[in-house]
C-alpha cells in the first residue's frame, strides 16, 4: 500500500492494506473530511477480464508443492515486446539451503491475462533453452511444449528438469521462443524473450504453487 504526494514521492507505505491505519495517516496529512467514503457508496462491480481463449485443455499430470519459488529477473530489450508470458522457477529448498546436491528444477509460463493474449496451438510449440554455469547440470537443458488438438489456449507451459550442483553462487539463463496472439486487436507476433535466474529463495515469490506439471 502506497501513497505518493504530488511530486511522485513515497511517502506512506505498508506491506499490505490496513485502511483504517491509512484513513488515520491520511487525516494527520491533510486535515479529517465531513463525508468520508466508504465501500458502500462507490457501487463498484468487480469483473474478471473475458477470457482470450479456453482454459483447462492442455493435460497437467503431477503435483509437486515442496518447490519453493526462486528469484527470476527478466532481460527486457530496448523497444521490445512485453513479456506476454511470465516466468515462475521452483526448486528444492535443501539443495539451495546446502548450496550443493541433487534436485528438481520447475519452470512455468504463465500468460500475462492483462494482454489478452492466448497460444497458437496451429504452429510450432513454445521451446525453452536453458543455458548453465560452471557448477550446475540441468537434463534435460532443451524442452518443447505440449502440442494441443484445439488451436488455441491460454493454460500454462510447465516443465520439470533434474538439477545437479557443485556450486548455485551462478545464475542459469533461461531463452524461451513462444507465439502471442491477440484475436481482439488482430495480430500474433514471434516472440523470443530470456531471463536470468538467480538459484537463491525469492522471499516476495508467495508460497507454493499447488500446480500441476508436465515432464
Amino acid at each position: 500500500e502506497f501513497v505518493l504526494n504530488p511530486e511522485g514521492k513515497v511517502i506512506w507505505k505498508r506491506a499490505w492494506s490496513k485502511p483504517k491505519s491509512l484513513r488515520h495517516f491520511l487525516v494527520e496529512l491533510i486535515g479529517p473530511i465531513a463525508k468520508p467514503t466508504i465501500p458502500d457508496n462507490l457501487y463498484y462491480q468487480f469483473k474478471p477480464p473475458p477470457p482470450a481463449a479456453p482454459a483447462g485443455l492442455v493435460k497437467r499430470v503431477e503435483i509437486l508443492r515442496h518447490l519453493r519459488p526462486l528469484i527470476v529477473e527478466p532481460v527486457p530489450e530496448k523497444n521490445g515486446s512485453p513479456f506476454y508470458a511470465k516466468l515462475r522457477v521452483d526448486a528444492d529448498p535443501e539443495l539451495l539451503a546446502a548450496g550443493k546436491g541433487k534436485g528438481q528444477l520447475y519452470l512455468g509460463f504463465f500468460l500475462d491475462r492483462i494482454y489478452g493474449v492466448h497460444w497458437n496451438n496451429l504452429i510450432d510449440p513454445i521451446r525453452v533453452e536453458i543455458d548453465t554455469p560452471a557448477g550446475v547440470t540441468i537434463r534435460p537443458t532443451r524442452l518443447t511444449g505440449p502440442r494441443s488438438k484445439h488451436p488455441s489456449d491460454i493454460d500454462p507451459r510447465e516443465f520439470l528438469v533434474d538439477l545437479e550442483a557443485t556450486d548455485i553462487s551462478q545464475p542459469l539463463k533461461v531463452t524461451v521462443h513462444y507465439h502471442a496472439c491477440n484475436d481482439q486487436e488482430g495480430w500474433c507476433l514471434p516472440l523470443t524473450q530470456r531471463y536470468v535466474v538467480q538459484l537463491k529463495l525469492d522471499p516476495a515469490g508467495g508460497k507454493p504453487l499447488g500446480r500441476m506439471l508436465h515432464h
